[in-house]
Formats: C-alpha cells, sequence, structure tokens
C-alpha cells in the first residue's frame, strides 16, 4: 500500500501516540442512546419485564386455568333425581279423600360403571400436565424471540454508534483536506473521492438508524416499555465456551424440550382416551328409593335401571379415538425426528461462527490499529497519500463493522443451540 517505513517514522510511532491521536482514527464500536434510562437494561430484566406485563404471558396462563377446571369437573357426581308423582285425584268431585289417591316420592342417584369416571380423571390430569408442558415451551420461544430482539437492538445501536463516529473523524480529515485543496498542495480529484466516500457513510448510517429504531420498537411493545426514554443495554461480549459432542446435546434436548414433552403426554392421553370410549359401552346404573302411598296403604319401594346392551352404539367413536392415538404417536415420532434435526443445524452453525470469532480476535483485530497508525504517519512526512490513507481508514472500519456483524451472528447462534437444546449451554458438562 506505501513503501517502506523510515526509521524516524517508527520513532515517532513509538514516542508520540499521543500527539499523533488527532490524525488516527480508531473505530470502536459503542452504544449510543438518547435520551437513556439511569438502570441499564440486561437480557434477563427484558424478558421479567415480558413475564410480568405481558398479555400473552396472562392469555397462556388462562389455558391451565381452563385445563385445571376441566380436571376439577372431572370429579364430580351426578347430581341425584327427587321424583313426586300423585294420581288419582278425583276432578268434579265434591267429596274427596287422600285414601283414594296413590303418592310416590323417591330419589335416583346415576353411577358411572367399568372405571368411566376414573378414567375421565386421568385424561383430564395427563391434558393438564400437557397443557403445563405447552406453557414452558411458550415460555421457551418467547425467550428465544425476545434474547434475539435484544441482541439486534444492541448490535445495531453499536453499528450506529461506530458509524456516527467514523462520519465525524471522516469529516474531519474531509474538511483538512478541502484546506489543503484551497491551498493547491493537493488534486482536485483526490478531494472529489474524499467528498464522494462521505455518501456511503450517510446511507449505511441511515440504514443503521432505520434497523435500531425497527428493533427497538418491536422489542418495547414486546415487554411493554412504558414512554420515549430509551434505556440503555447491556450485553455481554460472547463467550468462548467448551462445547460437548452434538450427541450429548441431542440427549440433553429430548430429555429437556418441553414441546416433545407436551406431544408425548398427548400421545398417552390419546391411549387413556380409547381406554374412556371403551368403557362407555358398560351402561350406567340407576339405583333408587322412595315412599309410595296407594289407596290408604303405605310402603316402600326400590327402583333398579340398567340399559340393556344390545347393540353396539360407540364402535365408530372409538375408531376415531383409535385413529387420534395412532396420530398423536406419529407426532410424536416426527417431533423428535425434528428435534435432532434442529439441535444438529444449531449445533454445526454456532461452531462455525464460534470458530470464526476465534480467527478474527487472534488475527485481525490486533493489527488493524497498528495499520492505521502507521498510514497516519506516512501520510504526514509525505510518504502515502490520502487515498492510501483514506483505505487504511476504510479497511478499518470495514472489520469493525464485520466485527460487530460476526459477534451478533454469535449471540445469534448461540440462542438458538441454547433454544434447541431446552437448556443453557452453561449448565452442560462437556
Amino acid at each position: 500500500m506505501y513503501r517502506s517505513i523510515p526509521a524516524r517514522l517508527k520513532q515517532k510511532l513509538h514516542g508520540n501516540w499521543h500527539m499523533q491521536c488527532g490524525l488516527i482514527v480508531i473505530l470502536t464500536p459503542f452504544l449510543i442512546l438518547s435520551p437513556v434510562s439511569a438502570q441499564p437494561l440486561t437480557p434477563d430484566e427484558a424478558f421479567s419485564r415480558f413475564l410480568q406485563r405481558s398479555p400473552l404471558v396472562a392469555a397462556e396462563k388462562e389455558k391451565l386455568q381452563m385445563a385445571q377446571g376441566r380436571l376439577l369437573q372431572t370429579q364430580a357426581w351426578a347430581n341425584p333425581i327427587l321424583s313426586y308423582d300423585q294420581e288419582g285425584y278425583p276432578v268434579g268431585q265434591k267429596e274427596a279423600s287422600l285414601d283414594d289417591q296413590e303418592f310416590l316420592i323417591g330419589a335416583w342417584q346415576e353411577f358411572e360403571l367399568g372405571g368411566q369416571r376414573g378414567k375421565r380423571r386421568d385424561l383430564a390430569q395427563l391434558e393438564l400436565e400437557a397443557e403445563n408442558s405447552r406453557y414452558r415451551d411458550f415460555i421457551r420461544r418467547k425467550r428465544l424471540e425476545i434474547n434475539r430482539l435484544f441482541a439486534r437492538v444492541f448490535y445495531a445501536s453499536k453499528r450506529k454508534g461506530s458509524l456516527e463516529e467514523a462520519l465525524r473523524q471522516y469529516s474531519r480529515i474531509r474538511d483538512t483536506h478541502r484546506k489543503r485543496y484551497e491551498l493547491g498542495e493537493v488534486s482536485g480529484l483526490a478531494q472529489m473521492k474524499i467528498e464522494a466516500e462521505e455518501l456511503w457513510y450517510l446511507v449505511e448510517l441511515a440504514r443503521s438508524e432505520r434497523e435500531f429504531n425497527s428493533s427497538w420498537s418491536e422489542l418495547a411493545s414486546n415487554i411493554c416499555w412504558e414512554g420515549a426514554t430509551l434505556p440503555e443495554l447491556s450485553l455481554e461480549e460472547p463467550r468462548q465456551v467448551m462445547l460437548p459432542d452434538s450427541a450429548v446435546l441431542i440427549n440433553k434436548a429430548l430429555e429437556s424440550r418441553p414441546d416433545l414433552k407436551s406431544q408425548q403426554l398427548e400421545a398417552l392421553a390419546a391411549q387413556i382416551a380409547v381406554e374412556a370410549e371403551k368403557a362407555k359401552n358398560i351402561p350406567n346404573l340407576n339405583l333408587g328409593a322412595g315412599y309410595k302411598r296407594d289407596f290408604g296403604q303405605n310402603s316402600f319401594f326400590v327402583r333398579v335401571q340398567l340399559p340393556l346392551p344390545l347393540w353396539d352404539r360407540r364402535q365408530g367413536a372409538i375408531d376415531e379415538k383409535l385413529a387420534a392415538n395412532r396420530r398423536q404417536g406419529m407426532l410424536s415420532h416426527w417431533k423428535e425426528i425434528w428435534i435432532r434435526h434442529e439441535v444438529q443445524r444449531a449445533y454445526r452453525v454456532y461452531s462455525k461462527l464460534l470458530a470464526a470469532s476465534r480467527r478474527l480476535e487472534s488475527v485481525f483485530v490486533q493489527k488493524l490499529e497498528s495499520m492505521v497508525e502507521i498510514t497516519a504517519l506516512s501520510y504526514q512526512e509525505g510518504e502515502a497519500g490520502i487515498l492510501e490513507y483514506i483505505d487504511a481508514l476504510r479497511t478499518q472500519r470495514d472489520a469493525v463493522l464485520a466485527q460487530n456483524q460476526l459477534f451478533e451472528e454469535l449471540h445469534l447462534a448461540q440462542l438458538e443451540l441454547e433454544a434447541s437444546v431446552g437448556i443453557p449451554l452453561r449448565d452442560i458438562t462437556p
């Protein structure tokens, strides 16, 4: 890019660092939010706000209450029946006697046979457990969504801050070069190229503003953020973790994923539903007793009522439940296959991004600052032109933005992997 570095430049490079800072651009990404709240907002705090304030969470909890109500309803007995009959009442007779009439007062209770009530209760209990698993899966998916939005807002803010700082530095270089152009020290072509470069900054800054505002608006609506005050966001950099083998993560996912647990419970509930439907072939028993007065004679009576199952009226319903049972079994098997592939896919993406982040830190980042510093000193001493200096700044700028993008992708990949496994990576021992 430029000729060999003179010895006097090397001496200035090591001895006069602070004196050269005005000409050296170091594009360090940082968060710019205005105005900001006093307390930084973390992903955990954002998700806690979602759990406390979002109507979606309250709506999902109502599903649990609905399932609890169905379980409670299965424990209820049928109400007994009270009956009163009177026959033989004389009409149009002036002299009527109670002894000429028939009275029946009785009560009946229906009893379910064949364990129908118990099977219905077992079915409702499984449905409640499945609903609990579905709620936990809802929390898992929403945690991923909130954390993903948080990371997008955070890194969009960093890109916006980096571009704003780069534009300020670039504007100072442009103004300095314009003065030299007016004095005739540099060519007009170089000045035109410098001013054309500013257009890129303006476009990218406008794009980062749009991305930041869009991401924050979505996050704020999810966590029910009040007012127009923007919080300061706090997010840890991606950690270099020791990943266990993908087979270990798959086994953990099959043990931990609430959506698989819900599917398995629904398959088990479908089996109980078949048994409950078959139990309905056994007729219910009605037992009753009462008092009878018949033409002056007092007596008691007992009633036993049992329908005769001469025709099979339940086979169609049983076939329906059997088909539903087979369907739930296939869906449960499919969910297991899907989870295996989901974990493998997330594992591959995260592993590659993790390796790329390590390479970036060890190869590129440490050399960028010295490259810009050397180019700036060479430009001062006339060893490098302004376009070479601008090119060095552009290279560092692109690298900083690329690092920001890589860290964002690494964060998102880690979130995807943890969501696919069902538990945080830090809780998994390699």
